[in-house]
């Protein structure tokens, strides 16, 4: 009875001890994110934001505006710039206090010593004493709902309307209203806070300055729920909220903070932000913390020591994208939410489950821990010393097995007990790398500088029984949906186990992907992370799986297929999601890139996956989460509420330079001067959640074919731009892939040089046409005389010829007339003799008549075309009056010309051969005679209906034993001229002669100049 008693009082205590870790194990549940979970990040001067700053808030376009007592400077996320006002117009002073914001979309700059500008668009104006403003400090500005624009400071309330500026008194005579704030609420009413003295409010529709609050309050900022919320002077006085409604005024008080207050903020999620004097941020739930007079609350703080770049938080707002910024006397500060959630485990070592989602998502830290939602509970006490997790894995009958570095654990009905290694290990290392049960209860597990055991109702197996398994470190294992067991090593060495063969596969068939980290099965297929990404064997096969963009996903440690069947892979470059219908694509075709979303230390990730784990770095818990083990942190997301940012970035040209020039943004065109080099277009688009993320394309339509990629480069450069008209065109996405395909754009003109104006072009044309005119004149005066030379040689020989025939053959045959004629007056008159005698001295007269007449023919003469026409005009009557079957027809166009004295018997020659062959040998029922005389040639054309003539023929150009065709196309090239035949059988045959002006006419000249100025015109 005692031993039992004893035994019952030692389960006892065991509980109450673990009743206690889960007491202190639990962590705190906060109802908001904690300001060191949230993403920080700090710009100081190093990082190139200007010093002690005063003021800074998003403005219109975008932008961080920050005003310091050294001007006014804008940023990015990425790049602080000094702001320059439009061309012709300046700020009234460097000496800038502070900047606000109006609904009407113009942004307000105030001066320490007085004066305000207002920016709206490219348009700058200034309002000074001269205009009416009252002299001296100016505290705040702010826009009511009915366009009035107030101003407070040292000299009074006042405000602007259009340009006009209105001193404000009151309904009742009240005096100048000091103070350093006014804000407009929600309804419309103007709220303004003077300092040590009290509260006011101007509702709206009133012109009664009523008093809210009487204590010593610093200023008011707009409550998204109403009304306005009041930061004190006073350390001790609390923060308030106070609203209006027809002349009453309702208060609530909430937290107090622990240092002067500078600043506040009423974020959009309901919490308040305070900027302190020393003590950095301080932030609470406004909501769930409103409290009575003399409360105080926890309130989360992020000081200097916690990476704020300085001590004191003059000025915080929120941005359209919902960061908190922070501004300070040492640079500027971003808060933001992040999707990655650190839980914080005493352990520097986290092992995630490996085979699917288990009914309990337990994990091993120094313990093994059951995790639900936010809760982590322990199941076990905590390991030997020096014991850390590395693999685990639950059997079948729901025991959970863990290795580490000492060795095998086993955790079954909430009793946690050692596991006895093989004894025939080697050297001292009792490291467990990984640990899978195969489809008989047998348990494998992978032993440090051992290799593969198996184990099995108590017995260890080397390489369980198979001599063709590898005898390495396995640094995954996996048994997929058919039983078979797979087992990754280093360099490309991986092995399956299946129906009692083993097959190791390697680098000769296609395995490329390094050291294996982690396995996993997706539909039949195994999928492999590792070294260098992620691989598929499918069907005897192994297949990369493509990113777009090219990335490169490397140290892959964990593959998780979500119930959705997205994919997510943890790698050292960090965690990607793959969408389901991205790897049906990739299925599809295995050279699809799928597209994919990344998430790393900008949203969270902290940390790199350890690769000496067994088990794979992330695992998908039964609530939904993603839970990734990194070095020295286990952090989760929820893959179904992942953010996105749904606005555009705004696109703007920021600054034109040249080596020679810089030119003043804002300007919609830019000429830019001759032969410009290393033209310089920065470009920007402050989305500034993640600006890091931020993506541009941009083109110089004109130059550029198509858009030009730039990732995150935000300076396009070219150099030596031809002189012309360009538009250049700038668009972006955001960090999660939204684009403003608008974009920016800037119209460029390049001016060209003196050697590219069009003028000297037209010069160079006109001194080139008039070189080539005169080398043509040069060589047609040169082929003019060349021919004419040689008409005079021809008409020489005429000459010559006709004188040796009227010397020698006229003179001879008209001696012999004269003797024949004496022979035949001696004969009597009735001899029958001398008959014929006198007609044989008939026939010599005509034989000597037609003598003279070809002498006088070769003795050419300058005639007139209608000269020609006659001659072969009675040439063509002549022949019809013999074929008086045939019709003849005569048609003479252009004007009268005077014929060389060459052209008009060798064109009369051509005629009278074309004619008698119409005539006589084509049977033609009609003969057509043209001349034709234009300022650019002489035509003579003869054309006929007749039988044509043959193909053959008219290739070769003549008739056998015929010299008619033969004879008119040289006379015609003799002229320098062009002749034609052109004919068909049974469609008639045409024959034209075309000879050029400056041959045929004797005013040649009058025919060049024509012809010039046609081709010059």
């Amino acid at each position: 009875m005692d031993s039992f008693l004893l035994i019952w009082l030692e389960r006892r205590a065991f509980a109450v001890f673990l009743l206690w870790l889960a007491v202190q194990f639990v962590p705190t549940v906060q109802a908001q994110t904690p300001l060191s979970q949230m993403y920080h990040r700090g710009w100081t001067v190093q990082d190139g934001a200007p010093n002690n700053i005063e003021d800074a808030i998003q403005g219109p376009d975008g932008f961080i505006w920050i005003t310091t007592d050294d001007g006014v400077f804008r940023f990015d996320g990425v790049t602080f710039e000094r702001y320059r006002p439009p061309a012709g117009t300046a700020l009234i002073s460097d000496r800038m206090n502070s900047v606000s914001v109006t609904p009407d979309g113009s942004l307000w700059l105030a001066y320490m010593l007085g004066g305000v500008t207002r920016i709206k668009g490219n348009q700058l104006t200034n309002f000074t004493e001269k205009d009416g403003l009252r002299s001296g400090h100016i505290g705040a500005i702010s826009q009511d709902k009915d366009g009035r624009t107030w101003i407070i400071g040292s000299r009074g309330l006042q405000f602007i309307r259009g340009n006009h500026v209105t001193q404000f008194h009151g309904a009742h005579g009240e005096g100048d209203i000091y103070g350093e704030s006014v804000t407009v609420d929600r309804d419309g009413n103007v709220w303004m806070a003077q300092g040590a003295n009290t509260i006011r409010v101007l509702e709206r529709g009133s012109d009664q300055l009523n008093v809210a609050f009487r204590g010593p309050y610093a200023g008011c900022v707009k409550a998204h729920d109403g009304g306005v919320i009041c930061w004190p002077y006073k350390i001790s006085d609390p923060v308030l909220h106070l609203a209006v409604s027809h002349g009453k005024v309702s208060s609530g008080r909430l937290a107090t903070g622990t240092s002067g207050i500078f600043d506040l903020l009423a974020a959009r999620d309901g919490t308040i932000w305070m900027g302190t004097e020393k003590d950095g941020i301080e932030r609470f739930d406004a909501e769930s913390n409103k409290l009575a007079r003399n409360s105080r609350i926890k309130i989360d703080v992020f000081g200097h020591k916690d990476g704020l770049t300085g001590k004191r938080a003059s000025t915080i707002f929120e941005d359209r994208e919902g960061s908190v910024w922070v501004a300070g006397d040492k640079g500027l500060d971003q808060f933001r939410m992040v999707p990655v959630h650190q839980v914080t485990l005493d352990a520097f070592l986290t092992t995630l489950p490996t085979n699917g989602i288990w009914p309990h998502f337990i994990i091993g830290t120094r313990r093994l821990v059951d995790v639900t939602s936010d809760t982590y509970s322990p199941l076990t006490r905590e390991f030997e010393s020096g014991h850390q997790p590395r693999a685990e894995f639950r059997g079948d009958d729901g025991t959970i097995w863990v290795g580490g570095t000492d060795g095998l654990w086993r955790y079954v009905n909430r009793q946690f007990s050692r596991v006895a290694l093989p004894v025939d290990l080697q050297g001292i290392d009792r490291i467990i790398q990984t640990v899978v049960e195969d489809s008989s209860h047998g348990i494998w597990v992978t032993i440090s500088n051992n290799g593969l055991y198996r184990l099995k109702d108590g017995l260890w197996a080397r390489r369980g029984g198979y001599v063709g398994l590898p005898d390495k470190t396995a640094y995954a294992a996996l048994r997929d949906g058919r039983g078979e067991l797979w087992f990754g090593f280093l360099k490309n060495v991986l092995a399956r186990v299946s129906s009692g063969r083993v097959t190791v596969f390697g680098s000769s068939d296609g395995l490329s992907i390094g050291d294996i980290r982690t396995l996993n099965e997706r539909d039949g297929s195994i999928w492999i992370g590792g070294e260098h990404g992620v691989v598929v064997y499918n069907n005897g096969k192994f297949e990369p799986l493509r990113l777009r963009e090219a990335e490169l996903v490397r140290g892959v440690t964990g593959l998780v297929f979500l119930p959705n069947g997205d994919l997510w892979v943890n790698a050292a470059s960090g965690a990607y999601q793959v969408k389901h219908d991205e790897l049906v694509a990739w299925e599809s075709d295995r050279m699809h890139a799928v597209r994919w979303r990344k998430l790393d230390y900008l949203d969270g990730l902290d940390g790199i996956p350890n690769p000496l784990l067994g088990n794979p770095s992330a695992a998908a818990s039964p609530d939904g989460r993603l839970y990734f083990g990194m070095n020295g942190a286990l952090e989760w997301i929820d893959p179904n509420r992942l953010p996105t940012n749904p606005i555009p970035p705004p696109v703007w040209i920021t600054d034109v330079r040249t080596l020679d020039e810089d030119f003043v943004p804002g300007e919609q065109t830019l000429r830019l001067e001759p032969n410009v080099r290393n033209l310089e277009i920065s470009y920007s688009a402050p989305s500034l959640l993640i600006p890091e993320r931020v993506r541009f394309r941009y083109r110089l339509q004109g130059f550029d074919s198509a858009w030009v990629e730039a990732g995150s480069r935000r300076k396009a450069i070219y150099s030596k731009l031809p002189p012309g008209t360009y538009t250049f065109q700038a668009i972006a996405c955001n960090d999660s892939g939204v684009w403003n395909r608008s974009g920016a754009s800037i119209l460029l003109t390049v001016k060209p040089t003196f050697s590219q104006t069009i003028w000297l072009r037209l010069c160079i044309i006109v001194a080139l046409s008039v070189l080539f005119f005169l080398y043509f004149r040069i060589r047609l005066n040169r082929t003019k005389q060349r021919i004419a030379n040689r008409m005079y040689e021809i008409l020489g020989e005429r000459q010559r010829i006709a004188r040796d025939l009227h010397d020698t053959l006229l003179q001879s045959v008209q001696a012999l007339m004269f003797k024949v004629g004496v022979a035949a007056r001696k004969l009597p008159v009735d001899d029958p003799v001398r008959p014929l005698l006198e007609a044989t001295l008939v026939q010599s007269d005509q034989v000597l008549m037609e003598g003279r007449k070809l002498i006088s023919s070769l003795q050419t003469k300058e005639e007139p075309s209608e000269a020609l026409l006659d001659s072969l005009r009675v040439i063509g009557e002549s022949l019809r009056h013999t074929y008086p079957s045939t019709e003849f027809f005569v048609d003479v166009r252009g004007s009268e010309r005077i014929l060389s004295t060459v052209v008009n018997p060798e064109l009369c020659t051509i005629g009278r051969e074309a004619l008698t062959n119409a005539f006589q040998h084509a049977n033609a029922a009609h003969v057509w005679l043209e001349l034709n005389a234009t300022p650019e040639e002489l035509r003579l054309k003869v054309r006929d209906d007749g039988n044509g003539i043959d193909a053959q023929i008219l290739a070769r150009g003549y008739r056998d034993e015929h010299w008619g065709l033969r004879n008119m196309k040289a006379r015609s090239e003799r002229l320098g001229g062009r002749f034609t035949l052109n004919s068909s059988l049974g469609a008639g045959t045409t024959v034209e002669v075309a000879v050029p002006a400056f041959v045929a006419y004797k005013d040649a000249p009058g025919g060049l100049r024509e012809r010039f100025r046609r081709l010059f015109r």
